[in-house]
């Protein structure tokens, strides 16, 4: 049974790193919104962070199930008898849900960061054309100029 509380405590761990995903998502999308750049590369660097983590936790889980499996006899997680079968049913659960807002947020955060980079082209392209139009207007002098102060 000690097995089978370590799956249940790791899941745990995952739904709470996915949660902390989750909002970090959400925080991201206001980044966004708001043109927050450093917040946006911050919010980035923090979920990098998170999915490893949450990749070590799935190695972990797997290598104790695949123990478990082994142990039992079975190939799969429906074939396993016990009460904690069924709260790990529901963990399973809420990681896939969990797992699908964090996508949906996601497909609207890549959405919303095309549409800044596009008007972060149009600001950087207006820059540039006031550039041309100011070197036009005012071209930059080459050599010396002598002021005659007797005029």
């Amino acid at each position: 049974m000690k097995l089978e509380m370590e799956l249940i405590e790791l899941i745990e761990k995952k739904l709470n790193k996915l949660q902390e995903m989750k909002a970090d998502s959400k925080r991201q999308f206001r980044n966004i919104k708001e043109g927050n750049l450093d917040g946006i590369e911050y919010i980035i660097k923090k979920r990098e962070q998170i999915a490893k983590e949450v990749n070590l936790i799935d190695a972990d889980f797997l290598k104790i199930f695949e123990a478990i499996k082994k142990a039992k006899g079975v190939n799969d997680l429906s074939d396993l008898e016990g009460t904690y079968v069924k709260e790990l049913q529901e963990r399973i659960l809420e990681v896939r849900s969990i797992s699908k807002e964090i996508m949906d947020i996601d497909k609207k955060n890549i959405v919303s960061m095309e549409a800044l980079i596009e008007d972060n082209k149009k600001d950087l392209k207006q820059v540039k054309d006031g550039k041309k139009l100011n070197n036009a207007y005012n071209p930059k002098l080459s050599g010396s100029i002598m002021i005659d102060d007797n005029y």
